[in-house]
């Protein structure tokens, strides 16, 4: 009985030497340097101290680079490791549960020019349930400005049925150059062999249960502009709009018309679009002067922070910054507004809007800006200026010039106030009348 505990540990002694001394040296780091560059398609393929056990495999760090003519530039996977079954010493395969890495960084760049590859496929010797990255970073592109998706968690490979593979990912921050951040919740990357389909899902912001839904496919044809379909559920339009724009427009949007395209002749990050038309049934306003004019104007506070109940419009954002086109914003019986608000990547705001103020807040005949009434409503049109700090229009002003046109000039002469020009009010010329009976 002794006899055979001591030959069982002596085999497993010397198994354990021979694995180390098999699995540990350069010709089998070599190997498999080789076999993962044929199996990704990478051109090179780099592992930096590999060690294997009989229960376990790590590496410090694992880096691969593809050409011209691949959608991936680079990856690098650091503290890898992997737990492995026994039965992989006495077989051609690799089993265990998953490879897993503690942070992963990729970059992505536009091929050069499509390949078809004709070379057979690879039986690949690894058979484990997943390939994890705990935290990953990906960018599109190597240059300063160039997009990213940050902070991914627990990114999957996984291997289909069909043989394809899917990525699967949770949480991550979209980082655009001019652009809002973005949070995503989670997603799904299905890579075909002529195409690569997407479909992501965006979790909105503080106090809000929205969602923006993207979907659609990457061709590997790079001759026409990748255009992914976009869906906004009760999804708030100020994490579209950015901090400051955000802060002047409030409420949630709905579209099943939106789109996100990306054209590989343009450079980054003119590149990136994205076009939204949407519609809601409440947008509030606030913070522009115009609001505070027309609640001086007509006495009534619900015109300095208004809330739209019937609200048209589309998004449109660039490189160049943002923009709200075609507006059509209404309030039963209080205010309408339509028209246009342009930010710039400096900051600078822009627009035209019709101010439309319904007739029932004019006891006289409103200033000679307005005209009207259409519809119930007298309207006028404001240019907006300034920045989005510090936003401006012209309102005032344009009321300023209607008191000056409408109030008593003096001759150069005398100083005289001339005939005509100081109008009557209605209580003035009662108690004139009154005065001229009693005393007659």
């Amino acid at each position: 009985m002794l006899g055979s505990l001591i030959a069982i540990l002596i085999f497993l002694v010397a198994g354990t030497v021979f694995i180390i001394a098999k699995y540990n040296g350069s010709r089998f780091k070599a190997t498999t340097e080789s076999t993962i560059s044929e199996l990704s398609g990478a051109s090179e393929t780099s592992i930096t101290q590999l060690r294997v056990t009989p229960i376990s495999a790590k590496a410090a760090k694992a880096k691969l680079i593809w050409d011209q003519h691949s959608f991936l530039q680079s990856a690098t996977f650091v503290n890898l490791r992997a737990d492995i079954k026994l039965l992989s010493f006495f077989s051609s395969d690799w089993i265990g549960e998953e490879v897993v890495a503690r942070l992963g960084r990729v970059y992505l760049q536009t091929p050069s020019s499509s390949r078809e590859d004709t070379s057979d496929p690879i039986i690949s010797p690894y058979r484990f349930s997943a390939f994890r990255s705990s935290a990953l970073d990906l960018y599109f592109g190597k240059a300063k400005n160039a997009p990213a998706i940050l902070g991914l968690k627990n990114v999957e490979l996984r291997q289909k049925n069909d043989g394809t593979y899917q990525i699967v990912f949770h949480n991550g921050t979209m980082h655009i150059t001019h652009w809002p951040e973005l949070t995503i919740s989670s997603g799904i990357v299905t890579m075909g062999q002529h195409d690569i389909k997407i479909n992501t899902l965006l979790k909105s912001g503080e106090n809000y249960a929205g969602e923006l839904i993207i979907n659609g496919r990457i061709a590997k044809d790079t001759s026409r502009p990748v255009v992914l379909d976009v869906k906004a559920k009760g999804y708030p339009i100020q994490d579209l709009l950015g901090k400051e724009l955000g802060r002047i427009i409030q409420g949630e949007i709905r579209s099943d018309m939106g789109s996100l395209s990306y054209n590989y002749k343009k450079p980054q990050p003119d590149a990136l679009s994205f076009i939204m038309p949407f519609n809601s049934s409440e947008l509030t306003f606030s913070d522009l002067p115009l609001f505070t004019e027309l609640k001086n104007l007509t006495g009534n506070t619900h015109f300095v922070r208004p809330v739209f109940s019937s609200c048209h419009g589309t998004i449109m954002r660039t490189s160049e910054g943002v923009t709200l086109n075609d507006l059509k914003l209404s309030n039963t019986n209080t205010i309408t507004l339509s028209g246009s608000i342009s930010v710039n990547a400096a900051d600078r705001l822009s627009g035209t809007l019709v101010v439309g103020v319904h007739k029932t807040y004019f006891n006289a005949p409103p200033p000679k800006i307005f005209t009207g009434p259409v519809d119930g409503f007298y309207t006028t049109t404001v240019t907006l200026s300034g920045n989005i700090h510090n936003p401006n229009d012209n309102l005032r002003e344009l009321l300023g010039k209607n008191q000056s046109q409408s109030a008593p000039t003096l001759t150069p002469d005398t100083g005289t106030i001339l005939p005509g020009n100081v109008p009557q009010r209605r209580d003035d010329r009662q108690k004139e009348q009154e005065f001229d009976d009693l005393t007659h």
